[in-house]
């Protein structure tokens, strides 16, 4: 027993030895890019280019400082028309609305039904998440747009129209109905129980927390503001429940991919640029409210940057990090080449200039990426994973931020298509908000 213990002994720590050789031959701050590492996509709508950046120097967006330090950085082109489902599923399948089949948020299924909203039914080719699925990659997608109802994957995915519900108090009414009709967008079934569970209620969103993002708070009784503080509750709720969701799913354990979305930063610049900018406005508006409203989007900006770095606490220690927006932001002037003779409102507001920030093993520090569109999202993942990028998808790879080691243990190759010829359309399933979700993109001109 003796004589095989000390055997046992020597081979591990030969082993051991080999393997610190081997390793300490191909590793960049510590970390071996012999191992593919696992990815995490953030996506964080509206997110402009130059706020950032601003808010950056300013000191107020240290964990997004810490990527751009750390890792490759630069502007993430979008492309008109800028309508977010048709961008972040551009973004899902490196393709562009021609190939994907999602042209807006609204979608005419037959003349007897006239338009519904968009679903992931709509999309005729596949998202990262199936790739990496077929793959037999974990996966988990927690609010990306576009993906009600939730699709099968090897992992978990918690679709956006279940995500934006949850908050609102009407769900809290005929609480059994509302839960069955939003069990589509929960994949596993069985996660449902979990995903209540990190319910942030817009009725636990208090004054006290409103006012971490107003310059004056002493307006709470007028009944206009009134109106604008029930709305950033609202959005404020729905992100602490993206978060909330992602800090429980994410830390049972990393998957191969994970792809949270969080909505807050393009509402708040939507529904409160005017007090910013006021100059940018035709309207009336009381300098009480320019005093209170002006600071909420840079707040806002802080604020999600806090959750970026709650989120990369539980990401692990060889993941690579992939934090992007699918627009800019122009405010109600409009995007340069609008020609609108009123205020711009809805994707007349946004513009092209977007955010790519890339940071973990592999990756070059402090490297600057040029030329990104939100077409190379995917393939830039699909590489990073090891897996073939597929000749017809429309983006590249952004290779000038990744280490050329990387690839001489993960050479970037190449496959024809994922798609199998069988369109991934089926039938569209309504969902108990969808009256209350184009309500909302009428309020705020995205749609007629």
């Amino acid at each position: 027993m003796r004589t095989r213990i000390i055997t046992l002994v020597a081979i591990l720590v030969i082993g051991g030895a080999v393997w610190a050789v081997r390793s300490s031959r191909s590793q960049e701050g510590g970390v071996s890019l012999e191992i593919v590492p696992k990815i995490l996509i953030i996506g964080a709508d509206g997110l402009d280019w130059d706020r950032v950046d601003a808010r950056i120097a300013e000191g107020r967006m240290p964990n997004v400082e810490r990527l751009r330090r750390d890792g490759a950085s630069g502007i993430l082109h979008s492309r008109l028309p800028y309508f977010s489902p048709i961008i972040w599923t551009s973004m899902a399948t490196g393709k562009t609305e021609e190939k994907h089949g999602i042209h807006g948020f609204m979608a005419k299924r037959n003349e007897a039904t006239g338009s519904t909203l968009t679903g992931s039914s709509d999309r005729r080719v596949k998202a990262f998440w199936g790739i990496f699925s077929e793959a037999e990659r974990t996966v988990g997608v927690i609010n990306w747009l576009v993906t009600w109802p939730a699709e099968p994957v090897n992992g978990y995915m918690i679709s956006s129209r279940t995500c934006l519900h949850l908050p609102m108090r009407q769900f809290l009414t005929d609480e059994e109905r509302r839960q069955n009709d939003l069990r589509p967008g929960v994949y596993p079934p069985e996660l449902w129980d979990t995903v209540v569970g990190c319910r942030r209620g817009v009725e636990t969103v208090g004054d006290a927390q409103l006012a971490r993002f107003l310059g004056a708070t002493g307006i709470f009784e007028d009944e206009d503001y009134a109106a604008r503080l029930d709305q950033l509750a609202n959005i404020y709720a729905a992100d602490l429940t993206v978060r909330n969701l992602t800090d429980r799913l994410m830390a049972s354990g990393p998957m191969d991919l994970t792809a949270v979305y969080f909505r807050g930063s393009d509402m708040v610049s939507h529904l409160f640029w005017k007090y910013m900018e006021p100059g940018s406005w035709s309207g009336t508006l009381t300098p009480e409210g320019i005093e209170a409203l002006a600071p909420v989007i840079d707040r806002y900006y802080a604020r999600v940057d806090s959750v970026i770095g709650e989120v990369l606490e539980n990401r692990g220690s060889h993941t690579v990090v992939l934090l992007c927006s699918d627009h800019g932001f122009a405010g109600h002037r409009g995007h340069p080449g609008y020609e609108g003779d009123t205020d711009a409102t809805g994707a007349d507001m946004h513009r092209e200039e977007g955010v790519i920030f890339i940071e973990g093993p592999g990756i070059v520090p402090g490297g600057a990426i040029e030329g990104a569109s939100i077409l190379d999202i995917t393939p830039t993942a699909l590489a990073l994973a090891g897996l073939p990028v597929a000749e017809d998808m429309d983006g590249r790879v952004l290779t000038e931020a990744i280490d050329p080691r990387f690839f001489e243990h993960h050479p970037l190759s190449r496959i024809d298509t994922y798609e199998s010829g069988v369109a991934a359309t089926g039938e569209a399933v309504p969902s108990p908000i969808d009256d209350e979700v184009v309500e909302q993109l009428r309020a705020l001109g995205y749609i007629n």
